[in-house]
């Protein structure tokens, strides 16, 4: 097993997601056992208790959730906690000449980014306490 260090250079996405506790219940021997219990089961399979159903609560972050279980999981990608980038096979032309990057060509890329990802962008904001849309340097690892 390796590590790659990527270097994506061009828009991206800073945000902050909204984040909120949900209750889940699940099925528990008192005598914490551990096995698999289904809910047509009335007793631990290892030691015969009456299992009982459990409350507990979990943190929920809207924008990670929003992006697995929607069509943004092939377009966008959460490379660190708060940031995400333009998928690298979907965006802009990776081979351009970066030695000579003007800001013409950052607003170009950025008015881009805007255009490509305005749908996701609008569903994000609505969900997120702060969204903002930078070019620059994102390095992560893979």
């Amino acid at each position: 097993m390796s590590i790659e260090k990527i270097t994506y250079i061009g828009p991206y996405i800073k945000i902050s997601s909204k984040i909120y506790d949900q209750e889940y219940t699940r099925i528990v021997c008192p005598n914490k056992c551990k096995d698999t219990y289904y809910s047509d089961q009335n007793f631990c399979s290892k030691c015969g208790s009456e299992l009982k159903l459990q409350s507990y609560m979990r943190k929920i972050d809207e924008v990670s959730e929003l992006i697995i279980r929607d069509e943004f999981v092939d377009e966008l990608v959460f490379v660190k906690e708060n940031t995400l980038i333009a998928n690298h096979r979907i965006g802009f032309n990776e081979n351009r000449d970066l030695s000579n990057i003007n800001i013409d060509q950052i607003d170009e890329e950025i008015k881009w980014f805007h255009y490509r990802y305005q749908n996701i962008i609008s569903a994000l904001r609505r969900i997120s306490n702060f969204l903002e849309i930078f070019w620059g340097v994102v390095e992560y690892y893979n």
